[in-house]
């Protein structure tokens, strides 16, 4: 009891011991208790200067492995785990295309000349006038070597691989012996490659040299200054020439190049650095001749630099004229202005190309509207500065689309997928 009568629970039991003079409790079981009590308290104020010090060493250790901030609570009292410090993963190498370690002979800071084989040289009879397969063959073995760095099994002068190539390539176009290749004869060729099994064809021992790389491949050819895209079917090379002149390094892109003056194709690949500098690799089947691959190197860095104007040039050389000449046959609201001009658009009768001119002006409608959205054309129409005479060339599709749809629906025939998507999305673009 407390001296006002009220039980005091904290008093502390060794205040209750009887103690001698030194203040001290008499000896027997009380002084026990008092040692019992002395050494807890040393105890107790010994855990928390632990504490403090474990937890001032965690704070150290974090901050030094920026590891996340240690919880405020005390520390549990089951046995610590020890820490465990993060370990940093090593990224997988990214693989850098490049042909950087493939002979060849320096020309100028930006120009090298890989030597292949001639056709002097190539056992084939008559190929003297076969350029052209040499040209498609040797863009292919780049690309290829460009995303095998570590092959360095060159076929450039292969006389056995040239010759399966060759007869391959020509009875799959099926041109007469000692007949070269055109553009379209080309293109033929690349899309052909394309579009089969390799390892079905007699190409099966060199499938893996071939499979995937006509994707990275472009045709062209060039009359004096001029670069030519002749062929409706070749569209995939404009597209291929924005990608080399926009998309960032580092890439392997092959051209094969005609050169309409000399009638003589070459092949030309371009390596884009990181820093989206160029490079170009020449080769030549004929003499191996510098001065030819320096010149095609010239028109095709020019039409890179160029590129907005060259393909809409070369869009309105193969599609736009077409495009714009048949859709003045409707008015502003899509009707047919003259009834008799409807056999020149949705005639089903075959003409000398074995393609009725519904079928050919519903590809071209389709080749037009997907051109113009890779080149982001309809993205961008609305956009303020937007090329004028692109815009020109949307407004001339979306009013042939609009009423060639309306003759199906004039005819009570069900309007094709293809078109009314294209219709959907040329509908969303004020023109």
């Amino acid at each position: 009891m407390s001296f006002d009568g009220r039980v005091n629970h904290d008093q502390n039991p060794i205040s209750q011991l009887p103690l001698n003079d030194g203040g001290r409790p008499e000896r027997g079981r009380g002084r026990w208790i008092y040692y019992e009590g002395k050494f807890h308290s040393l105890c107790t104020a010994f855990k928390s200067v632990i504490e403090r010090i474990y937890q001032f060493a965690v704070s150290i250790i974090s901050k030094f492995f920026n590891l996340p901030p240690s919880p405020s609570a005390a520390p549990s009292r089951e046995k610590p785990h020890a820490l465990e410090i993060p370990r940093r993963i090593p990224e997988r190498p990214r693989h850098i295309p490049s042909i950087n370690h493939i002979p060849s002979e320096v020309l100028t800071r930006e120009i090298k000349q890989i030597a292949v084989l001639s056709q002097y040289e190539s056992e084939v009879q008559e190929d003297m006038n076969h350029c052209g397969y040499h040209a498609i063959k040797n863009a292919l073995l780049t690309i290829h070597y460009s995303q095998h760095t570590k092959d360095l099994n060159f076929l450039f002068n292969d006389k056995a691989f040239y010759q399966v190539f060759y007869t391959y390539a020509r009875n799959k176009i099926g041109l007469a012996e000692g007949q070269d290749l055109s553009l379209p004869h080309v293109i033929t060729i690349l899309n052909g490659l394309k579009n089969v099994n390799l390892a079905a064809t007699p190409l099966r021992a060199y499938a893996a040299y071939l499979n995937g790389c006509c994707n990275h491949v472009s045709s062209y050819s060039y009359h004096g200054n001029r670069l030519a895209i002749t062929s409706e079917d070749n569209l995939d090379s404009l597209v291929n020439l924005q990608k080399v002149a926009t998309k960032p390094g580092p890439f392997v892109h092959s051209f094969i190049v005609g050169a309409g003056d000399d009638g003589h194709w070459i092949t030309l690949t371009v390596e884009k650095k990181r820093d989206n500098t160029l490079h170009f690799y020449g080769m030549d089947s004929l003499e191996n001749d510098e001065g030819i691959i320096r010149q095609a190197c010239v028109k095709i860095k020019t039409a890179i630099r160029n590129h907005s104007n060259v393909i809409r040039a070369a869009y309105y050389q193969m599609l736009g004229t077409d495009i714009e000449m048949k859709s003045r046959f409707f008015n502003l609201q899509h009707k047919l202005i003259a009834p008799g001009k409807r056999y020149l658009l949705f005639s089903t009768h075959r003409a000398a190309s074995g393609v009725s001119s519904r079928t050919l002006y519903l590809n071209r409608i389709l080749k037009s509207y997907q051109l113009m959205a890779k080149e982001g054309w309809l993205s961008k129409y609305n956009e303020r500065g937007f090329d004028p005479v692109a815009k020109t060339y949307v407004c001339h599709l979306k009013k042939l689309a609009l009423g060639f749809s309306g003759l199906f629906r004039s005819a009570r025939l069900p309007v094709p997928a293809k078109l009314r998507r294209i219709c959907n999305a040329l509908n969303g673009i004020r023109t």
